[in-house]
């Protein structure tokens, strides 16, 4: 089961990784930074929804579902609080704390 939710969340997430393809332009610098902020919350949505369709399912135990939904909401805070600090200076990159929160979420899941 761990590895369908591996297959979904990638399959989700796969266009983002992707991305694309430009026509000979060089990125700016904002560009690049909210497609990192993109990319990162992609990825983490995409693993918390498959990990949903495990609770729709009944899969998962209430105790896993609380310990998930917390780990995505200090995931959305933490990104929402980051977003809005990058978005009046777009040459910062989606701080490592909230990647960390991405990755815990993700590893939570994983782990269920």
């Amino acid at each position: 089961m761990k590895t369908l939710l591996l297959l979904i969340a990638l399959a989700i997430a796969a266009p983002v990784f992707t991305g694309c393809g430009t026509t000979g332009q060089v990125q700016t610098t904002e560009a690049r930074v909210f497609l990192t902020f993109k990319d990162t919350y992609a990825v983490a949505r995409a693993a918390y929804e498959g990990f949903c369709l495990r609770v729709v399912q009944g899969k998962a135990t209430k105790e896993a579902e609380a310990q998930a939904d917390d780990a995505w909401n200090k995931f959305r805070a933490a990104f929402k609080v980051a977003f809005n600090a990058a978005s009046s200076d777009w040459s910062k990159a989606t701080p490592a704390d909230v990647q960390a929160l991405s990755d815990v979420l993700i590893k939570i899941i994983h782990s269920l």
